[in-house]
């Protein structure tokens, strides 16, 4: 498959770690694979990129002409299929990737990559809120709040809408982004973490000894005041140091927040605290016994799984909801659980001490993390990837079952066969369309096929002033297969339609005039199908429309009838008819 990573800007960064780590492990796996960000932060991520990944750097950060003929060409030119928008909130990026796809048959899958109720901005707000004596000037920040968290909303709303997939980083984020985006039913909702973005050949390094692990504690990320708030660690290791002279606790980062942080040390008195600056971690995880990670929030928190994959004891402030899909809690690692009252750095200091004067229960615990954190190892999560984009080719949706996604189909209904009068009767299918254009004014009728009733059908479309009918003459019909929602078929008489089997397997369902009785042998009405019953007086048209408003009007149950279609065509899959064929002539 053909993959395009889409950043905003390429450089030091947590999403541009793992931008390049997915990239690498897909071209490792025979993808083609490339880069395209707006802007370069540094060169040095970019110097690590292997020669088979291209790195496109686009001019600037805006919704350009420039911008958007850039990356059109490479969609051209690369053919690529799919498009992971790693920046799954703004606007732009998701308006650029759009407007450089039109007419071009490229999915987009876009990624947030933090928490999904709360960003910066927003606990800047809550921040300047809580410090505000001024009653005039909090309800002035109030306000600020609300606009700043419908603004968040709505361009999180928009994105997910505007793209084929959305993916946070936690199942437990899922009901957040429900209530946080007003979207009841988010379809294209996937929840996909990240992978663990050390170098596999190093990951494996198992404890046996604590004498292996040096007395240190870890603090490994930004150093900023809103997000990260470091000055907790330190808050946290005041209680500890004198306590325990033989550990001692080092800050791997960098940051504005860095010379308060320094300042800070130095007015406690703290004696064996180090800044060490951004540095690569993996020798910190190797030596460290603990980590501790104090934010106000998190996507996901990659360094924990990180630190836990080399037996780094995670002790988390259970801020963001994701930390409890790594964590067990006293077995892995610690979470201090959120409260109203805020952080406390005596009981967090008092959880690291029971385990600092016990090695024993620090070494089961570090064996545990190991464990732990192969859920997240590289190679499965790519797998989980790997599935999803190979559902996005088969039938041309992601129909989980246990998620119901009905990912890439649009409001369409089609017709897809030969245009006659005697056998095919298409002008049933218009008929029933007259009646639900102006109803359902989101969907549209696609005729795919020709024959000799196609003028006198086009002049039927014409009388009842159609405007939603689109005639497209005869035509591969996989790409319909793939977009469309439901297939009418009112013929006077078939055989065994195999364009029923066929669009049943890429999920459309099947609404069909039950003039033969083959059709009770291929659908189940009201489970994944429609069967139109039949009059002797003649086909029913408004009541045809009837049957189909009842699924075009309800996603859920559109949904659940294509899980169903698709599990029943696969009795007609070419496997199963060599079966049964073999079985005929006596070969099984």
């Amino acid at each position: 498959m053909n993959i395009l990573f889409l950043t905003k800007s390429f450089g030091i960064g947590g999403v541009e770690v793992v931008t390049m780590t997915l990239a690498k492990t897909f071209a490792k796996h025979g993808h083609l694979v490339g880069i395209f960000s707006f802007y370069r932060a540094d060169d040095i991520l970019e110097k690590q990129l292997p020669d088979n990944i291209p790195l496109y750097i686009a001019h600037g950060y805006k919704n350009s002409r420039e911008n958007i003929a850039m990356l059109r060409q490479l969609l051209v030119d690369k053919k690529i299929e799919v498009v992971i928008n790693q920046w799954g909130l703004p606007f732009l990026p998701i308006r650029v990737i759009n407007q450089a796809r039109k007419g071009l048959k490229v999915k987009v899958i876009s990624v947030y990559h933090n928490q999904v109720d709360t960003n910066g901005k927003l606990k800047a707000c809550d921040q300047a809120i809580e410090r505000c004596q001024n009653p005039l000037l909090r309800s002035v920040l109030e306000v600020k709040r609300f606009l700043v968290k419908s603004i968040t909303s709505y361009s999180m709303r928009y994105v997910y809408n505007h793209s084929d997939v959305y993916e946070v980083l936690s199942p437990s984020f899922i009901e957040l982004f429900k209530k946080f985006t007003r979207i009841k039913n988010p379809t294209k909702l996937v929840a996909q973490t990240n992978p663990i973005t050390i170098d596999g050949s190093v990951q494996s390094e198992k404890i046996t000894n604590v004498d292996k692990k040096e007395k240190e504690i870890i603090y490994v990320g930004r150093l900023d005041f809103v997000q990260k708030r470091v000055y907790r660690v330190i808050d946290t290791w005041n209680y500890l140091e004198e306590r325990f002279p033989d550990w001692r606790l080092t800050i791997v980062g960098d940051g504005e927040d860095r010379e308060n942080l320094e300042n800070h040390v130095s007015c406690l008195g703290l004696k064996r605290v180090s800044f060490e600056g951004f540095q690569n971690p993996l020798n910190y995880y190797k030596r460290a016994s603990m980590l501790l990670l104090t934010s106000d929030f998190e996507g996901f928190g990659l360094v924990i799984i990180e630190g836990m994959s080399f037996g780094v004891v995670p002790f988390v402030y259970g801020s963001y909801p994701a930390v409890y899909d790594i964590i067990d809690d006293n077995i892995n690692g610690f979470i201090l659980p959120m409260t109203e009252k805020g952080y406390d750095a005596a009981q967090m200091a008092g959880k690291m001490a029971d385990v600092m004067k016990c090695p024993e229960r620090w070494l089961q615990l570090s064996k545990n993390a190991i464990s732990k954190s192969n859920l997240f190892s590289l190679e499965n999560v790519y797998s989980q990837w790997k599935d999803n984009l190979d559902k996005m080719n088969v039938g041309g949706a992601i129909l989980e079952k246990n998620a119901l996604s009905y990912t890439f189909k649009i409001k369409e209904i089609i017709y897809v066969g030969r245009l006659d009068f005697v056998q095919k009767r298409v002008y049933r299918v218009i008929d029933t369309w007259n009646y639900l254009e102006e109803r359902f004014p989101d969907w549209r009728l696609t005729i795919v096929g020709d024959g000799e009733d196609r003028e006198n059908l086009e002049n039927h479309v014409r009388c009842l002033g159609l405007k939603r009918v689109s005639f497209e003459g005869f035509q591969k019909p996989i790409d319909y297969y793939k977009r469309a929602s439901i297939l009418l078929l009112t013929s006077d008489f078939e055989g065994f339609p195999l364009v029923l089997a066929e669009c049943m397997s890429f999920g459309v369902i099947p609404a069909v005039y039950n003039s033969y009785s083959a059709i009770g042998d291929i659908i189940e009405s009201d489970k994944d199908g429609v069967v139109i019953p039949y009059h002797k007086n003649g086909y029913q048209a408004e009541e045809a429309a009837g049957m189909v408003a009842q699924i075009m009007g309800n996603e859920v149950k559109r949904e659940q009838m294509a899980l169903a279609a698709v599990e029943k065509s696969k009795d007609y899959s070419v496997e199963r008819i060599y079966e049964e064929w073999m079985k005929i002539i006596g070969m099984k």
